[in-house]
């Protein structure tokens, strides 16, 4: 179970800085031998933990006060910025090197404080359907793109809030970048992704793509052989 990875991924979600993540991503690769690497659980949240959206609200309880493990419901404003998080943590989670893995509920929004309050019921008619509907495209785009099966990992950017990578090999490419700042911002992109297929956001417009806040673009090509 990769928790160093989870850790550095929900940090990156909360302070948005891109270099702490790269780091620690680049590490695990370094230390571990490649058969562990493409087999690692890559979870942003366990039955150990503080359900993710609760956490990247910015409502995790605090250790030690009475009661610190019975949360209070999201209000809407809260919500959203979990949901928000919760698919951009989700988006990260599914491009990078090892297997995702979800606990139950996380897809459907489910939230929760410390054990026992996040081993809630699945919450069965009371799905977000948008959360939902982002993890079967993620999934989808896993099954449809070699790269990520067991491809190199290589940073391409990891200035402020701004995250990218690529995944190559057997024959295929694919660049994800994650904006985890308030603003949305313009990436410029070189010409081979000039024909890449858009996964994941927008269309790039004059060498460069927009990526608005707290969201990802993932961007797809076919090498030539």
């Amino acid at each position: 179970m990769n928790y160093p990875f989870s850790t550095a991924l929900m940090a990156y979600m909360q302070n948005g800085q891109a270099n702490n993540l790269i780091d620690k991503a680049l590490s695990i690769l370094e230390n571990y031998p490649p058969p562990a690497i493409h087999t690692l659980m890559n979870h942003i949240g366990t039955h150990d933990t503080v359900r993710a959206i609760t956490l990247l609200a910015g409502k995790s309880p605090a250790k030690h006060q009475k009661n610190d493990r019975i949360m209070p419901k999201l209000d809407a404003n809260h919500r959203a910025k979990g949901l928000a998080l919760m698919k951009l943590a989700a988006t990260i989670q599914f491009m990078l090197p090892g297997v995702p893995c979800i606990y139950y509920g996380d897809e459907a929004g489910l939230e929760g404080g410390r054990d026992p309050y996040n081993r809630g019921c699945y919450p069965w008619g009371r799905e977000d359907h948008g959360l939902l509907e982002h993890y079967k495209l993620l999934g989808n785009i896993r099954k449809t793109c070699p790269a990520l099966i067991d491809g190199n990992f290589e940073p391409v950017a990891f200035h402020g809030e701004c995250l990218a990578f690529t995944r190559s090999g057997r024959g295929n490419s694919v660049l994800s970048v994650a904006n985890r700042g308030e603003t949305s911002i313009d990436f410029p992109l070189n010409e081979k992704w000039d024909r890449a297929d858009v996964l994941l956001g927008h269309k790039a417009v004059g060498g460069s793509i927009k990526i608005p806040a707290n969201e990802a673009v993932i961007l797809a090509v076919q090498d030539d052989r």
